[in-house]
């Protein structure tokens, strides 16, 4: 089980801020998948220029005091684009190549995100379903550029406008 911490474009940091701010509910919910997946082990990568998501999630796993914790690790890869692509971190933390045409699970690894490890916890944890996501509104024009939990639906017009609005009328939005 590969768990990404590796944001998939440089100007996000949704990823991020989650790690620093959830990294017990997300061993939790890696320990909780390596359980009811029946997986030998997990890692759990974090590009090296988040030396305090890196931080956070080793002190989360190792006070976590969890069945399974000796089958987590935590490890740094360079950061580099698009270490985050799935694919590429497949190759980077296990040196199995996946061919053009094929899937992940076709070489024996599954990959999932930080943020949805998160969410499945959250729901197990709570029952609260998948209403929101951590998104990253940045880039020169946003005025409150920063990290939001949104509601799932709400309009990039309204989430902007909740947020200040924009310095200036942008030329491009990019949503990814």
């Amino acid at each position: 089980l590969l768990i990404n911490g590796m944001e998939c474009e440089p100007f996000i940091t949704s990823d991020h801020r989650q790690m620093l701010e959830e990294a017990p509910r997300i061993i939790k919910g890696v320990n909780r998948l390596i359980a009811a997946l029946d997986i030998d082990r997990a890692i759990i990568g974090v590009e090296n220029n988040k030396p305090d998501a890196i931080a956070a999630l080793k002190e989360a796993l190792k006070d976590s005091k969890l069945d399974n914790a000796g089958r987590i690790e935590v490890r740094a890869f360079p950061a580099r684009y698009p270490q985050g692509a799935a694919k590429t971190f497949v190759v980077a933390a296990t040196k199995r190549i996946v061919p053009a045409q094929a899937r992940v699970t076709d070489v024996g690894v599954q990959v999932m995100n930080v943020a949805t490890v998160y969410q499945l916890e959250r729901y197990f944890e709570t029952g609260m379903p998948l209403v929101d996501k951590v998104v990253t509104l940045t880039g020169d024009c946003p005025k409150g550029k920063g990290n939001y939990r949104v509601p799932i639906g709400t309009m990039i017009d309204e989430f902007v406008e909740h947020t200040g609005g924009f310095a200036k009328e942008p030329s491009v939005v990019s949503m990814g």
